[in-house]
């Protein structure tokens, strides 16, 4: 599984490459994995270039008017002592190399060097180190911020392959998180993935601090996952668009790209010659029926809250403002966080909240990502608990017991949260009762 990682993160950073740049790219690799064997290399290439012109060309003809002439004593005997010079130099040669191949010079050196384990590793830390190298020798690593580029790898489907080749993949992926300038995209049914972490900890809950199956995944999760992205279930009129601009559009097209000469199925059956005929009635619903979906979509808008609504924010910085730093600060002492990759997680989909809703509406937005976090976190017997005690308390006295705004600002967080395993299961009994 990590050689597929790999591999196709070696084809995407070099899918763009001509023979030549590719060839490049090897040369410098190999003076970063191994620059002595280049120096070898290049030395002997060099060598062989040059050995056409080193070469007296004048003893060459000498040497064939002397054998032409059948002077065997001059030009057999140079070359005899010349061979044989070189046959026992490369015999001793072999011999001092067998030397220091022996049990003992093995054990001298191995007491003269620093310990090496890199063959009892195996293949993975050779694939991770060639494949950091290949990215920063791709990516612009330490150039400047205009010479950098940036590695998208996607990994889609995923929901589609067991609960092991699930957790097969999340682990190979984590061969190339961490590389700078690589960004990985896992996109995956939150439920298959959680469900699949939870049966793979099974046997271990037991012996678990948490003992919840449920809990090990998530946490497991988000060592993997530093931002994550849900997509709502689509409601009954994003489906209807889906339907109209999407499918329709399809077939409309299709209908169009037809050459006056083509002759189709239906035109077959129904005789016309391949001659398309549109009655009357026909354009006439077809206009009423464009009218309604455009009346939908305008009411659809004008009955939506401005908060509702997306917002365009111009710009907003990306560094954290000083009030800003304090309340989160705040918020993390308040909630008991002290994880490093959740404090990372939760600083990522903060920000991202930030360039959404801008920064000045930020402020309940991180309340209640602080809150859903905590409130995933905890064991799925210890939920109920939690919303009568001192943090929902908190959470309660901040939005002043308006319910109906906390449940606003809830819908526009929970996308950006990472999910808990029972959440999952509630949002598709959600989603199948909106669809009865």
């Amino acid at each position: 599984m990590q050689a597929g990682v790999a591999r196709e993160a070696l084809r995407g950073l070099t899918a763009d490459l001509g023979w030549w740049r590719r060839w490049w790219l090897a040369l410098r690799f190999s003076w970063q994995e191994k620059p002595l064997y280049l120096i070898i290399t290049l030395v002997l290439v060099m060598t062989l270039i040059a050995a056409p012109w080193a070469v007296n060309w004048s003893d060459v003809i000498a040497f064939r008017e002397s054998w032409a002439e059948g002077n065997l004593d001059e030009t057999l005997l140079p070359a005899g002592i010349s061979f044989a010079v070189v046959y026992f130099a490369g015999k001793y040669f072999l011999s001092f190399h067998k030397l220091f191949e022996s049990p003992l010079i093995n054990e001298w050196k191995r007491y003269l060097s620093l310990p090496d384990y890199d063959a009892c590793l195996g293949t993975i830390p050779v694939m991770k180190r060639q494949v950091d190298a290949l990215c920063r020798l791709r990516l612009g690593t330490g150039k400047s911020r205009a010479e950098q580029k940036r590695l998208l790898f996607v990994v889609d489907d995923l929901d589609r392959c067991s609960h092991t080749g699930v957790v097969k993949t999340l682990e190979a992926v984590r061969l190339i998180l961490g590389i700078p300038h690589v960004t990985v995209i896992i996109a995956i049914d939150q439920r298959i993935a959680l469900a699949s972490l939870a049966l793979h900890y099974k046997e271990l809950a037991p012996h678990h601090s948490l003992r919840d199956p449920a809990n090990i995944a998530r946490d497991y999760l988000g060592k993997v996952i530093q931002l994550p992205v849900q997509l709502p279930v689509a409601d009954r009129e994003t489906v209807v668009s889906f339907v109209d601009q999407v499918l329709f559009n399809e077939d409309e097209q299709s209908s169009q790209a037809l050459k006056p000469g083509d002759v189709d199925a239906e035109s077959l059956q129904s005789g016309n010659g391949g001659k398309e005929t549109v009655s009357e009635d026909t354009q006439k619903e077809t206009a009423e029926r464009n009218e309604q979906i455009t009346q939908n979509t305008a009411a659809r808008e004008s009955s939506q809250s401005p908060a509702d609504k997306p917002q365009v924010i111009e710009t907003v910085e990306y560094q954290f403002s000083p009030s800003e730093k304090e309340v989160f600060k705040r918020r993390i002492r308040e909630f008991g966080f002290h994880n490093p990759r959740q404090l990372k997680r939760l600083y990522n989909s903060f920000n991202l909240l930030r360039h959404l809703k801008g920064s000045d509406q930020a402020g309940d937005h991180m309340l209640v990502l602080f809150w859903l976090e905590y409130l995933n976190n905890l064991p799925i017997d210890q939920r109920k608990a939690a919303r009568k005690g001192e943090v929902w308390e908190l959470v309660q006295n901040h939005f002043h017991q308006d319910e109906t705004r906390y449940a606003a600002i809830e819908r526009e967080v929970l996308p950006f949260v990472l999910p808990s395993l029972d959440q999952a299961v509630q949002q598709q009994n959600e989603s199948n009762a909106s669809v009865m």
